[in-house]
């Protein structure tokens, strides 16, 4: 709170956005969810003029669990969306790698107000390994099990052989690489 009322008094927007940015973290991690979507909501106001992507990714995806939490399913999902256009233009592939794989679950089971759409799911969890396959980081973050889908329907993919040289892989013998 003190940070709030400092920076609302300032013209300092990267500060201003931060302070009600983290308020809003704060008052998730209590599960005081009503009071963190009014403090991301008004950190969203100030996210045009502050020029991070990175930033605005986070609050994106913050706003997009939140309104999951509270059955907005379309907002969820245009959140969810938006998070991932701001990781890529910031680099953010974990995250963006995240988000992907919420949106195929999403798109997997649907929900009340949006249909489940497989084949939406399997391009997301595509899109996931594809990136995930780009680096050994990002690899150990992907649940390949969770993933299988998306491999199993990947053109000219071996599944046991890219299961046999990711063991290899992780034993240092040879570079990720699932396309045979």
């Amino acid at each position: 709170n003190i940070a709030v009322r400092h920076y609302d008094n300032k013209d300092d927007v990267r500060h201003k956005f931060l302070a009600h940015y983290y308020k809003g973290c704060v008052h998730y991690n209590a599960k005081d969810y009503t009071k963190a979507i009014l403090s991301f909501s008004k950190a969203e106001l100030l996210q045009e003029d502050l020029h991070d992507d990175y930033y605005s990714g986070l609050l994106f995806q913050n706003l997009g669990y939140l309104y999951f939490r509270y059955y907005d399913y379309p907002k969820s999902l245009s959140y969810h969306k938006q998070a991932i256009d701001c990781y890529t233009k910031s680099n953010k592939q974990t995250h963006r790698l995240y988000e992907l794989l919420k949106l195929a679950n999403i798109y997997e089971t649907g929900t009340p107000t949006i249909p489940a759409n497989p084949e939406e799911a399997t391009r997301l969890r595509q899109l996931a390994v594809e990136l995930a396959m780009t680096s050994q980081d990002l690899l150990k973050h992907i649940d390949l099990k969770a993933a299988k889908k998306a491999i199993e329907s990947m053109p000219k993919l071996d599944l046991q052989s890219a299961v046999e040289k990711q063991i290899l892989a992780e034993k240092g013998k040879e570079p990720y690489d699932f396309y045979i």
